[in-house]
C-alpha cells in the first residue's frame, strides 16, 4: 500500500541513540505503529465485507417461523354429536 511506514522504520533505525531525542524516536515509533494499525483495520474491514456478502447469498433455509397450520384434532370426532356427563348425568 504505502511505503511510508517502511521509511519511518528505516529512519528510526538509522538514527543513533545519541543523535535523536526521545521525542523524535517516540514520534517515529508511533507513526509507524499507527500506519500498521490502519493497515490491519482496513484489511479486517475488507474481510468483514466479504463475509457479509457470503452470508447474504441465497441458500436453503427453514420455512418462516409463523405458518398457518391446522391443529392436530380428529375432525370426525368433533363433528359427531356428543354429550358431556356434567350436562346430562
Amino acid at each position: 500500500m504505502y511505503n511510508f511506514p517502511n521509511k519511518m522504520v528505516l529512519a528510526f533505525d538509522m538514527l543513533s541513540p545519541f543523535m535523536a531525542s526521545r521525542s523524535v524516536k517516540n514520534f517515529l515509533s508511533h507513526t509507524a505503529s499507527f500506519a500498521a494499525f490502519q493497515a490491519t483495520t482496513y484489511s479486517a474491514s475488507i474481510v468483514e465485507s466479504a463475509i457479509q456478502v457470503c452470508f447474504t447469498l441465497l441458500h436453503t433455509t427453514a420455512p418462516p417461523f409463523k405458518v398457518n397450520t391446522d391443529p392436530d384434532v380428529d375432525f370426525l370426532a368433533s363433528l359427531s354429536v356428543w354429550k358431556s356427563e356434567s350436562v346430562y348425568p
